[in-house]
């Protein structure tokens, strides 16, 4: 048996995860002065997924996230 594709559930998931991440960004930037050690160890994570679109470095680590 396959599952019907839900479109617009997949969107509001799409939608929630695409929040949670700006919402970690903000506060990333907006408490800059306070962590740079977390500004430095969130760049040199990215670091590692130089050629990963965002949200295939999102699923590339996701079991550790």
């Amino acid at each position: 048996m396959t599952k019907d594709f839900d479109r617009q559930r997949w969107a509001a998931k799409q939608e929630i995860l695409k929040q949670k991440l700006t919402d970690t960004v903000n506060d990333i930037i907006t408490n800059y002065e306070d962590s740079a050690e977390e500004i430095a160890e969130l760049l040199a994570f990215k670091e590692k997924f130089h050629s990963y679109s965002i949200g295939n470095a999102i699923l590339k680590c996701w079991p550790r996230c």
